[in-house]
This record gives structure tokens, sequence and C-alpha cells, in this order.
């Protein structure tokens, strides 16, 4: 049936890519796509090699191309998954493109991976797929099936049996002969009509000379297909002594089975090899001979299980010497020594280390975590052991696996010099931080600390930097306030732990409530050891903390710049996980300045991924709460309040300072919706979990000035004022407008009279200093409402139309709305608000226009966001009939057109 698909896709000038899975790569990493896409690079000169490789492609070169060199950085996986997909599209562009995979159980997990990433997005691209696969066979097998299935456009075909007559048909072709009715039916019922093992019984009969009568019946009955098996490696057996020993030798270097190759594992001359290979293909059991194939993997895994076991050890050990004496690749190596037995040789443990290297580098982390863990079974000595250890559980914690822990605190246990004890302090407390063991890991950090205690070593500096970033979610903030106070001076610039010591002393000085221009300073130290390229890349904080910290303290110009960079950088490596942080970072920041729809189209990407994770990471924390806060001010405070609820927290973070953050957005919800009794309980808990974590900064989030406002007109008014006023004491303590507003609103709303009239026009001369354009409108509504309030009707005109105009630009529908019934209440006409043009643009649509504006290709801008070039091509297409513009031409000219 593939053979038919096949010869049709070439009669139709189609690229035909075949592969086919096998039992002995299914630890080679991609080791499928290889087989599709190496020998097309293979004939591409130059300048072709370089179209196809274009943009993110690029990413794919390591894995397809055999002239490409080591790979300089680790790639991400989801950078090599995106590249495949576009050197994919890049080939489709030239002439429609068929892939075609036999033995889809067999596949390695990589390549699995990327053919249901493939198969997720060939909508608009020329690219047919056609894959077959037996079920219930080992391997990536049922688990893929399933996530195949689950694909839309995808068409499953289950193929059914071969009926009585084809058999029949079979029989008479095979045998020479008429064939009776009765004998067909034997043959049938034998082989379930399954068309290889009807072919090999009837094979089989022919060479004991049986006939097809039904008098030839009792030959068959009672065979089952595992009877059949045999029989037709009973043919084996009837050959020379030496093509048994080929078949060996073949079946366990397929796909390696060179005839030479053949005759060093079975030591024998070359033409004694040639002449055994042909009397094998003879009998039907090898297909091919250039290299040798067996005619069906079902022969090949039969003949590999005829060996006995410590003999099969030892000729895969074997294998494995001959291929690294003729440079073969190291995967090709490590394949046969993850079958042979460990015996303590250090090459065997080098060569797999080398393998996982590589798997790592190609964005294969299962197949590392393989090699490593058989690699410890060789017992290396222990310096090595605990490179090994180390290696192993890095490794084990991008496949999320429970052994991490393990191997990460036995590398710390052989670790002797500061640098090695740091190193696997730091690897073991992030693992444990992040699977929410936060009392172990800072239990476990605090001990390393201590039993070094006069080593400033970098890595121990790191790992101290560390300590005091989680201490606050640990509850430990105030007791390591010591520690945090001579840090600096203990670190010295330009080293690799003063990106790390910095971003984290910016952040306790943003927590506890320092001046925000101290804050700043200290982020801006931090990332400027980031571009000098001294910062340790062991884990993003560095990047991301003191990128927070400029959100908090107002310098949103600052975030966006860097957010923005990182998100370039992200694209420009293929990383989706950087991707997804960096834009759900900058949805905050747009967040922050009232800029609504463009972060909602900053979180869109992050939120689809969010809504497939049982428990969210920080990436999915933060764009579901920036996305609560979005909701509320689109007016649907009750699907805020739904949302809030549904997002849970991972396990162990219930004390930290996102889950504050949720809660404050829980109550704000509950607040918009006047369920004042309920935001007071929500908001009251915000505050002791940032109570209990060191966090006196309302730079945040101002839990007091809300709470307070939930609380009014309650019997707990002075607890209200006491709570505002409070705040207000510490926005000035860290100078920040913002705070001060968000707080002075709160006391004007709380005080009432000619002082809260006061309160609330200096809130709203506050909110007009900070960047936030949506706090803005809402102190000068509630400022207008007072007024209203008051009996000043002239007085309130002028900030309601302030509120009502800013709540226009920025999409604050919920904001509009109240102004509007303000304004009416006044006695005044507002304006009716429609949305059209560039307002009526979905968050994904305006992402799309931003980019084509800035010059993008359709290819471009679908590389740049992760998903596919039909999906560009819809949100233009939308965007252009909302826009009513016919062209690219016009888009820049549309999207700059003033608000209706």
């Amino acid at each position: 049936l593939l053979n038919a698909a096949i010869s049709r896709g070439r009669r139709r000038r189609m690229l035909v890519l075949v592969a086919r899975g096998g039992e002995l790569e299914l630890l080679a990493p991609y080791g499928v796509v290889r087989q599709l896409f190496e020998p097309a690079m293979a004939q591409a000169d130059g300048a072709l090699r370089d179209r196809l490789l274009a943009g993110a492609a690029i990413h794919a070169e390591s894995v397809v191309d055999p002239r490409a060199g080591p790979v300089p950085d680790a790639l991400d996986r989801s950078a090599v998954l995106h590249g495949l997909y576009w050197l994919t599209a890049n080939l489709a562009a030239y002439q429609p493109v068929l892939l075609v995979i036999d033995d889809l159980h067999w596949s390695d997990a990589a390549s699995a991976s990327w053919l249901v990433y493939l198969a997720r997005r060939t909508e608009g691209l020329p690219v047919a797929l056609i894959l077959a696969a037996r079920p219930g066979e080992p391997g990536a097998g049922d688990l893929l099936l399933e996530r195949l299935r689950a694909i839309d456009g995808l068409v499953h075909v289950e193929l059914a049996p071969l009926s009585l007559d084809a058999v029949e048909t079979l029989a008479h072709e095979i045998l020479g002969a008429t064939v009776e009715r009765a004998f067909g039916e034997a043959c049938h019922a034998a082989t379930g009509g399954t068309p290889f093992y009807v072919a090999e019984l009837l094979r089989a009969l022919r060479d004991d000379g049986i006939g097809g009568t039904a008098a030839d019946v009792p030959a068959i009955d009672g065979l089952t297909p595992r009877a059949v098996l045999d029989a037709t490696l009973a043919r084996l057996g009837r050959l020379s002594g030496e093509a048994r020993v080929v078949a060996e030798a073949a079946a366990l270097l397929e796909p390696s089975a060179e005839l030479r190759w053949i005759a060093e594992l079975a030591e024998l001359d070359l033409d004694v090899v040639a002449a055994a290979a042909d009397s094998l293909i003879a009998v039907g059991l090898l297909g091919s001979v250039a290299p040798c194939r067996f005619a069906h993997p079902i022969l090949r895994s039969a003949v590999e299980r005829e060996i006995a076991p410590a003999r099969r050890g030892q000729l895969h050990l074997q294998a494995a010497r001959l291929l690294t004496q003729v440079a073969m690749p190291v995967d090709a190596v490590a394949a046969h020594l993850m079958r042979s037995p460990p015996l303590g040789e250090p090459w065997i443990a080098s060569t797999l280390r080398q393998a996982a290297r590589e798997a790592g580098a190609r964005g294969a982390p299962a197949a590392a975590v393989s090699y490593l863990a058989r690699a410890l079974a060789e017992r290396p000595p222990p310096r090595e052991r605990r490179e090994l250890l180390l290696e192993l559980g890095r490794a084990e914690i991008q496949v999320a696996s429970p052994r991490a822990a393990e191997h990460l605190r036995e590398a710390l246990a052989l670790a002797e010099h500061p640098d090695e004890i740091g190193e696997s302090a730091l690897w073991l407390g992030q693992m444990l931080y992040q699977a929410g063991a936060l009392d172990e890991a800072f239990a476990t950090l605090s001990a390393v600390i201590e039993s070094t205690d006069g080593s400033d070593s970098d890595a121990l500096l790191e790992v101290e930097a560390y300590l005091l970033s989680i201490a606050g979610v640990a509850g430990k903030f105030e007791a390591t306030a010591g520690r945090a106070a001579s840090l600096e001076d203990r670190t010295p610039a330009g080293s690799s732990a003063a990106t790390a010591v910095h971003a984290t002393l910016a952040f306790r000085d943003l927590l506890s409530g320092a001046p925000h221009r101290r804050v700043r300073e200290r982020a801006a130290r931090a990332l400027a050891e980031v571009r000098r390229g001294a910062a340790s890349s062991s884990h993003l904080s560095n990047r991301q903390a003191p990128g927070m910290c400029l959100v908090w303290t107002d310098d949103l110009d600052g975030a966006t710049e860097l957010f923005t960079g990182l998100l370039e950088t992200a694209v420009r490596t293929g990383r989706r996980q950087s991707f997804e942080m960096f834009s759900a970072l900058r949805g905050y920041a747009a967040h922050r300045r009232g800029d609504l729809a463009d972060a909602a189209a900053d979180l869109e990407p992050v939120l689809a991924v969010a809504l497939t994770r049982a428990a969210p990471e920080f990436t999915e924390l933060v764009a579901s709460i920036t996305t609560v806060y979005l909701l509320i001010e689109d007016a649907r405070p009750d699907l805020a309040e739904e949302r809030a609820r549904s997002v849970r927290v991972p396990a162990g973070f219930e004390r930290g300072f996102m889950a504050a953050h949720l809660r404050h957005a829980t109550g704000a919800a509950q607040l918009a919706l006047g369920k004042f009794d309920e935001a007071a309980a929500t908001l009251a808990a915000a505050g002791e979990l940032c109570e209990a974590a060191g966090i006196r900064t309302p730079a945040i989030f101002p839990w007091r000035s809300d709470l307070a406002r939930a609380l009014a007109g309650t019997p707990r008014h002075d607890e209200a004022l006491h709570l505002a006023a409070f705040e207000l004491r510490l926005a000035e303590e860290c100078d920040m407008d913002r705070a001060r507003g968000q707080a002075l609103r709160a006391l004007g709303l709380l005080t009432g009279g000619a002082a809260g009239l006061r309160h609330l026009a200096a809130a709203t001369q506050a909110c007009a200093r900070s960047p936030d354009r949506v706090l803005h409108g809402w102190a000068s509504f509630e400022y207008g409402a007072a007024l209203r309030r008051a009996g000043r009707r002239r007085d309130a005109r002028a900030p309601l139309d302030a509120a009502i105009d800013l709540g226009i630009r920025c999409g604050a529908r919920l904001l509009t709305e109240r102004s509007q019934e303000e304004l009416t209440a006044l006695g005044a006409r507002p304006r009716s608000v429609m949305l059209t043009g560039v307002e009526s643009l979905t968050p994904s649509e305006r992402r799309v226009c931003r980019l084509a504006v800035q010059g993008l290709r359709n290819a471009d801008i679908a590389q740049a966001l992760f998903v596919s070039l039909r999906t560009v091509e819809t949100h233009l297409g939308h965007a252009y009939r909302k826009l009513d513009i016919t062209s690219r031409a016009e888009l820049a000219q549309a999207l700059a057109a003033p608000s209706p």
C-alpha cells in the first residue's frame, strides 16, 4: 500500500521522502526525521541549501544535514520542532511534499513529537503525510497513535484482514496450482488474513511440496501465526551455518548492515558473506543486500530473538566496537551499547556521555537520560561519576523525571571543590524549588552555605543568591536580611554570580519597600552584567527578576524594551518557552501601562498553553493573573472571578507572592461585582501571604487600599482608614506615584466631604504622573463622581470627560461604561462607543498586523509567533475586512487612523 502511494506521488511530481522506524533506532534522536530529510539535504547545492534552511528552519540544521558542524549551544526542543516544520514548509515551496513513514510504532520519541507537531500545522501547505503502524508494538506506538488520531484532518484507516478470495488468489500465485476452497479456508483461519503470515505460510508449504487441495488441509490445521513464523525460521535452519551467522549479524546491525561490516562481525570472508546473503534473499528472508535489510521487520525481530541473550549482548558490544572503528555516528554506536552488558570499560561510559550530549544539544533530553542512565551502570570512578550524575540529573529535570533529585543529591555528596559543590547545589535547589519542595530546597542550600562558610567561589555566591531569592516564599525573608546585606560586597563585578546577586538584591529591595530608584539601579546593574556576558545561564530569573523590578517601579519603557529584545532573541533561537515567558511579561507590562489590547495580544499564545496544563508554571500564572485584570476592565468581572478560581497554583507555591497576586486579582473581581464581604476575605488572605513572605511594598498590587474599599460602609471603617493611610505611608517611602495614587483614591472614598475631594484630586494628579492610563482614568472617574455628589456639577464634567476619553483609548469598557453613567446622571449626553476599525481587531489579529507593518512576510510572521502560515493568512484576511482595506500597503495607515 505504501509502495503504491510512493509511486503515485512520484508520478504526480511530488518530492517523496520515505522513512521506516526500527527497533534498534528507538533511542536514536530524530532517527526517522534524518531518514526523511538527509538524502534531500545531501543533494542540495549551497544556494538551495541556504534557501531550505532560511528563517526558523536553521534550527533543524544540526538534525537533518550531515555536513552541519557541532551545535555550539544546546537547542531547545521546541526550536528543533519549529525548525523542522519550517524546513518542510520551505521544501514545499519548491515542490509538493509527500512524507511516507512505515513502522511508525518504532519511531524514536523525538521524531514522534515532530510528527504530531507537523500534523497539526499542515493546513495550507502542499504537504501530505502517509503513516503506517502496527498497534500494540513497543516504542512510541499506541500513545503516538492516540495523539495522531486526535488531530483534525488526519484520516485513520484500519486495514481489514485479507478476504478468503484474496487468500486463495495469493495461494494460487505462490503455489502455482489451483486452490480448493477448503485449503483456502484453512490458510485464512491459520493466519487471520494477515498478509505477511499468509505469504510466509504459503512459502513454507511450497518448500515442503504441499499443494492446494483439501487433502493438504491437515498440514495447516492448528497452526498459529507464531507457528507460521517458526516454519519460516526453519527455512533458515536448512541453509548453511554461514547463512545463519550472516542473518544474525544482519539482524543486529540493521540499518547499518553493510556486507563488509557483517563480515567483520561474523568473522567471515566477504565472498562467503555475499554468497550467504544471496541464499537468504532466495528463501525470502532478506529483501536487499546494499545494505542488507530483511524482507519484513517481523523477520528481523524473530532472527534476533533466536540468539541466546548472553551471546546477543556480546554481539551488540562487538558491533559497537566495530562501528566506533569505522567512525559511525555516536548514536549508532550507542544503540548497541544500550543492549550490551556493563563491563566497566571507560570508553563505553565516554561514548554514551557523548551520545547524551549530542541528544541534548539537538533537543532530545529523553534520549540523553537513557544514555546517561546506562553509562552510570559502567561504574565510573567518583569524580567522573559526579559529573555523570550531574548531567543525568539536569537531563531528568527537562523530562520531569522523579529520579532527578536522587541523582543530584548524590552528585552533591561526591562534590569536593567549592565550584563543584556550588554547581551541584544550585541545580538541586532549583529542581526542588520548581517541584514545590520549598522547605527542602531552602534547607539544602542553607546547609551547603554553612558547610562552605568562608569560601566565596562564584558558584557558591550564586547558590547564596538563589537562597535569598526563595527566602520569602519559604517564610525566611527577615531571617536572611543580614546575609543579604553582606552579599553585594563579597561579589566581584563581572563574575558569573554578579547578575544573580544584583537581580536577587533588587527583587528583595522591591519587596521590602525600598525607594524605587534604588531598586531600578540594582536591576540596571544586573542587566548590565547580562549584557557583558558574565551571567550564569542556569536559570531565566537572571533576566526575569530585574525586568519585573523595572515593571513594578514603573519603568515600563525600559521593561518593554528589555522584554521585546528577549522576545526577538527567543524567536531567533527558536526557544518557545522563552518566547512564552517574555510574551507574558511584556503583556503584564502593557497592562500596567493601560495598553489593554496590546496586553491581550501578548498573552493569547501563552494562555493557549496554560489551558492544557493541570497546574500552571510561572509564565502561565503571570498570563492568567493579568487576564483576570483585563476581564475586569472589559466589564466582565463575573468571568474574571470564574477565571481566577480556575487557576491552580502549583503545589508548594501556595505561600509565594504569585499566590498572593492571584488572591488579589480574585478579590479585585469580587470587588467589581459588589461582593464586598467575599472580596474583603480574599484580599485579607492576600495580605496575610504578603506579610508572611516579607512583602511590604504596595508597588506590585495594592491589597491594603483595595481591602479598605471593600470594608467601606461596614463597622470596620476605622480599620479601612488605617489600611489606606498605612499604604500611603509605604507609597511615600518607596516614592511610587502609582502606589501613592491608589492609596489616595481609597482615602478619598473613605473620608468623604472636602477632605475626601482633596484626596481624590491628589490621587488624580499622582495617577496622571504614573504611566498607567487606566489607573489615571479611574482616579479621574472617582474624582468627577465625588464632585457630582457634592453638587459641583460644572467641576465634575472635566474629570469625567477625561475618564471616558481614557477608557475609550485604552479599551477599558468598565471604566467607559461607569463614566457614561456618571455623565448621564450629570445631565450630559455622553458619546456612544462602537467598536470598529482597529478597536474591533482581536488580540491575535492585532499582533499579526503589527508585525506585518514592520515589513515581515507572512512566513516571517508565522515563524515569529510559532504558528502556521495558514493561521497568519486567516488573521490578516479578517483584519483587512474589519479595517475595510484590500492590501498590505494600506495596513500601516489603517492601524494609525484615530479611533472613531
